[in-house]
């Protein structure tokens, strides 16, 4: 019996660590013992789409999150995190890729709006005059720029 009450208080914890489901867990499954099947009973009354969505990569991958090394992130907020990044995900099933979260665009694909944009370029060159203080203050000399090929020196080149 201890145990069990440990298992749930410590299974609860993995729950509210970056789990979507919380607030659904708090609504329809407070008193369950079985968080998981309680939320999957009641999926049909969840309008949460980020647990809805968490569910269902459980469901599809169940059996990746089954063996190693995944078991021990099932049910929490890793397993994601397992399935896409710290396993292959062409190794799992078609019905578990199916269900990963897509990736998120890349921080070059990202656009900044030009307040941001503005911001970055101000950071930058504070970080660069502070750098070259640094140098002149050390003795180092400064770095020598590279000066762009015209296209014609290029074609030369090959």
């Amino acid at each position: 019996m201890v145990k069990r009450a440990i298992a749930g208080i410590v299974g609860l914890g993995s729950l509210v660590a970056a789990n979507p489901c919380y607030d659904d867990h708090v609504k329809y499954c407070e008193e369950e013992a079985d968080w998981q099947g309680c939320l999957n009973k009641n999926k049909g009354s969840i309008t949460n789409q980020a647990c809805t969505a968490w569910l269902d990569l459980h469901a599809a991958c169940e059996p990746e999150l089954s063996k190693p090394p995944c078991n021990e992130h099932k049910w929490t907020g890793d397993a994601d995190l397992c399935l896409t990044k710290w396993s292959n995900p062409k190794d799992h099933s078609e019905a578990c890729q199916a269900a990963l979260p897509k990736e998120e665009e890349s921080k070059e694909e990202q656009k900044l709006s030009p307040e941001a944009e503005a911001r970055r370029k101000k950071r930058k060159a504070i970080r660069d005059k502070a750098a070259k203080q640094q140098r002149k203050e050390q003795g180092v000399e400064e770095p020598k720029k590279k000066k762009k090929k015209s296209k014609k020196q290029k074609k030369q080149e090959l």
